[in-house]
């Protein structure tokens, strides 16, 4: 911020980085990553609420790789930035791998999602008690009594598919239909009692109160992802939402909201231990796997080209795949390459010579698929590649001897 966002044209990458981002997440309504031409990475995801795309969460400035310090001193040069300062500004700057950062953005995502979603619950739960509040009013000024107000109140507790309730110094006052049957109580078992009842051990009963009051006093709402115990033992997910009756005094008693996210938690980390199994068959294959972007860039690479080309992973990242091939295969894949990027297609069984970090050379047996997004525009090719160097000159020594021994039969037909 204090140099790129500062200077009026470096400013402009900066908006326009984050222009096409969300104009991005509009078209497409899913996660994009994108590097911007300060040569820092920017990410977005969509806020999408009750299936409308309600907000945008922009963040990054961040690196997949080491910087190039040269570069980034012939920017600085180019904008007029302070050399010293800006560079120590750029050794600040997080690195991580582009998995690292889609998976904290996705995470960023989904808790703006959650957050949003219980401020909106928590806002109409206030318009109701607005409305009934008033409805209140006017009944008493037309001489209504009291226990008509109450039990609308309590109609409109009952018909909330959530858990509601209200707290006075953590002791539960109130309990809706919808929290009992959450936690398995009956109301006469929970009114009265202290909300600990449900917490599975002091920590989190003390972490929960000392979280949601913070946020309470500072944003006038507290939000907390917790675990509570059944009656029946079982465990459940859940997500408490709080707001208090008069923020200038918590005393007189505080609401709450409880939505079970167990579904959700299970589906989270069940889709997490798939990750993984997906990630250690990808790094347990002895071939080596490979996704480029249309231009030929590596987006990500498994450890097997480490023990095919010499290079570590780092190394191949956001490079062209093409200048570790050897010279003169290098402009015959190029052409293939741009013919499959236009027609959409893959390729099957090809065999590159591909020079190793130690110079010498090694033949890859290649097969790849293109990517194509939900409206069917390339966006890059996912492949494996096969180290079939010892297979090659096999075939080559095989061949020589052939050529030797032919040479030598005529030489011997012509004596």
């Amino acid at each position: 911020t204090k140099f790129h966002r500062a200077f009026p044209e470096s400013a402009m990458h900066c908006k326009n980085s984050n222009i096409y981002l969300t104009k991005q997440l509009k078209d497409l309504q899913e996660l994009n990553v994108k590097p911007c031409k300060n040569r820092l990475v920017d990410g977005a995801t969509p806020i999408v609420i009750k299936g409308k795309n309600i907000a945008s969460l922009v963040t990054g400035q961040i690196l997949f790789e080491e910087p190039d310090i040269e570069r980034f001193k012939k920017q600085a040069e180019m904008y007029g930035y302070d050399l010293e300062s800006y560079l120590e500004a750029l050794s600040d700057v997080p690195v991580v791998s582009e998995d690292q950062f889609e998976n904290a953005l996705f995470f960023l995502g989904e808790l703006a999602v959650i957050i949003a979603e219980s401020g909106l619950k928590s806002m109409e739960l206030k318009e109701r008690t607005r409305q009934l509040e008033e409805e209140i009013t006017q009944r008493k000024l037309k001489g209504k009594t009291l226990k008509e107000s109450e039990a609308a109140l309590r109609s409109i507790l009952r018909a909330v598919p959530i858990g509601i309730g209200v707290v006075c110094d953590r002791v539960i006052k109130e309990a809706n239909e919808g929290l009992c049957e959450m936690l398995g109580y009956s109301s006469e078992e929970i009114l009265g009692n202290s909300a600990r009842m449900f917490y599975l051990n002091d920590e989190d009963f003390a972490y929960v109160g000392h979280e949601k009051y913070a946020q309470i006093h500072e944003k006038g709402i507290g939000v907390v992802e917790t675990r509570l115990r059944r009656k029946d033992g079982n465990v459940i997910d859940v997500l408490l939402s709080s707001s208090p009756l008069d923020p200038e005094d918590l005393s007189i008693g505080v609401t709450f909201t409880v939505i079970n996210v167990t579904d959700r938690k299970q589906s989270e980390s069940e889709l997490r231990k798939s990750e993984q199994k997906y990630r250690l068959l990808v790094e347990s294959t002895p071939d080596w796997v490979w996704i480029c972007d249309e231009e030929g860039r590596q987006t990500f690479s498994n450890r097997a080209v480490k023990r095919m080309l010499g290079y570590e992973i780092q190394e191949v990242l956001n490079t062209s795949v093409f200048r570790l091939m050897h010279p003169k295969d290098r402009k015959k894949v190029q052409k293939w390459f741009q013919k499959a990027k236009k027609q959409k297609r893959g390729w099957r069984g090809s065999i590159i010579r591909w020079q190793h970090k130690d110079k010498s050379l090694r033949f890859l047996e290649t097969i790849a698929q293109p990517i194509l997004d939900a409206k069917g525009t390339l966006t890059g090719f996912t492949g494996i590649d096969r180290d079939v160097t010892a297979r090659k000159q096999s075939e080559e020594a095989l061949q020589k001897a052939h050529d030797k021994l032919k040479k030598r039969t005529i030489e011997l037909e012509i004596k």
